[in-house]
């Protein structure tokens, strides 16, 4: 700290994901409003800024921090242990690479194994598949399973 200011350069290492809320305020003809971000530092040159309505959801597991925003951006938002996983706005992309890829180049797909899928999105892309008989998902933490379910229904429908 220098001047009573952070300065990156003070810090020895940064590790992976920092997180960190900035609250900006903005002077506009005497009206004042104030916006609330989250921030994913990947290094000391690069950040992801995602501006923040409100948050929906915070808590910890006996594995891991979960936190859920809603952003106009991107939507409903889940971050885990301060990097995002997933958006309402993006999360298609990973489940349809993730599923129709193998499904793609496999003859004859009965029975899936989906390890940490309790989000429920890779299940719900399989079920377009009427030869698949078995979907088995493993997801070690229920609070996972339970904020994805209450706050992104979408995803645990059908």
């Amino acid at each position: 700290m220098r001047n009573g200011r952070f300065n990156i350069a003070d810090t020895e290492c940064i590790k992976n994901v920092n997180v960190r809320f900035v609250q900006s305020v903005k002077y506009r003809r005497e009206k004042v409003s104030m916006e609330f971000w989250f921030s994913e530092l990947h290094s000391p040159h690069v950040k992801f800024d995602i501006r923040v309505e409100k948050q929906l959801f915070s808590g910890e597991s006996d594995y891991q921090r979960i936190d859920v925003f809603q952003s106009p951006e991107f939507g409903k938002f889940l971050t885990l242990n301060g990097s995002v996983i997933f958006s309402e706005q993006d999360c298609f992309i990973y489940n349809e690479m993730v599923v129709h890829v193998p499904m793609a180049v496999h003859p004859d797909v009965k029975n899936v194994l989906i390890i940490g899928g309790g989000d429920g999105g890779v299940s719900k892309e399989l079920l377009q598949y009427d030869n698949i008989e078995n979907i088995d998902i493993v997801e070690q933490d229920n609070m996972f399973v339970d904020v994805c379910g209450s706050i992104f229904q979408r995803r645990h429908q059908d």
